[in-house]
């Protein structure tokens, strides 16, 4: 066992480490959606900083998931050689890998609840322009009617009876 292929080893490590610690930031931006989705009334503002932070955990993650898969070519025909020698090594990153899973697991769940809500959302949305849409052509349909039906002296309420 190598000084350089502990150090591979701890890098290893402290990325899987730092990696949960990002999925950690990602559950709870992605809990907080959930929440604000389901409020009868969607804050946009906060929704969509919400977004912004997901998005800086994702690029951090891609980075992290980047680093990791490099070092761990040069080292995993280390390890595979001499196995024995990086055993409890191999269990603890086992470990923080089924942890990543496990994280995974709940985010990709909790995405899908949070896009069927946001479907509702963005559906109620779409029924009150419609609506307002058509109470917009409803209101222009009076006024229109109203200004046919004028008599030519002008006023609509003239009365004739004098």
């Amino acid at each position: 066992m190598e000084t350089k292929d502990l150090t591979y080893i701890s890098i290893l490590i402290d990325s899987l480490k730092k990696k949960i610690e990002v999925l950690e930031r990602l559950r709870d931006d992605t809990l907080k959606q959930e929440e604000l989705l389901s409020r009868d009334e969607l804050d946009f503002d906060a929704f969509n900083k919400t977004i912004d932070s997901k998005e800086k955990s994702l690029a951090r993650l891609n980075e992290l998931d980047d680093g990791f898969l490099e070092i761990y070519e040069k080292v995993a025909p280390l390890i595979k050689k001499d196995r024995e020698s990086y055993e409890n090594e191999i269990t603890y990153m086992k470990e923080l890998v089924r942890r990543v899973t496990d994280y995974s697991t709940t985010l990709t769940a909790l995405e899908e609840r949070n896009k069927i809500k946001l479907s509702i959302h963005l559906n109620r949305g779409k029924q009150r322009i419609k609506d307002y849409k058509q109470s917009s052509k409803t209101v222009a349909a009076y006024y229109k009617n109203i200004a046919n039906k004028r008599t030519p002296e002008g006023s609509t309420f003239y009365d004739r009876k004098k």
